[in-house]
């Protein structure tokens, strides 16, 4: 597997069991989004990914008066998608340890984003999943509304 690395100003992340996130200065670091390795070669999932970190970034500056933000966030692309020279090596990350996954939908939950949790309300969550369809049809906005402002 790589990591694609990028610094950015999605929904809350729990920080969850197994998780590296770490709060610095306010800024969130160490966030890790990995792509299931089964799904296919998508770099519009990448630009989309980013796009809804850096607005939710800045929604939750502002929903917290200029307290916390996303600061590093890493995805993790497949090994089957054609390197980049931005992608690096990754090292401690994994698909399984990951805070947030983008992976096939679920019967259940179909394009629903979700967090896999196995507690209560309120208690941590494994992960955040999002579907390939979630993030690259436009035309769930109307459904879901913006990927970066919770509901």
């Amino acid at each position: 597997m790589r990591v694609f690395k990028s610094l950015v100003l999605l929904f809350l992340v729990p920080v969850v069991r197994g998780s590296m996130v770490q709060l610095k200065n306010g800024g969130y670091e160490d966030i890790v989004i990995a792509i299931n390795p089964e799904l296919p070669e998508d770099h519009n999932i990448i630009r989309n990914i980013k796009d809804m970190v850096k607005e939710a970034s800045t929604y939750l500056f502002n929903a917290t008066k200029q307290r916390f933000f996303f600061k590093a966030v890493k995805i993790i692309i497949p090994l089957h998608w054609l390197p980049k020279p931005e992608y690096l090596s990754v090292k401690t990350e994994s698909y399984d340890k990951a805070d947030v996954i983008v992976a096939n939908p679920f019967l259940k939950y179909g394009d629903d984003p979700y967090t896999l949790q196995y507690g209560g309300c309120g208690e941590k969550g494994r992960y955040i999943h999002f579907t390939p369809d979630f993030l690259l049809n436009d035309t769930l906005y109307n459904i879901y509304g913006s990927r970066g402002k919770p509901v």
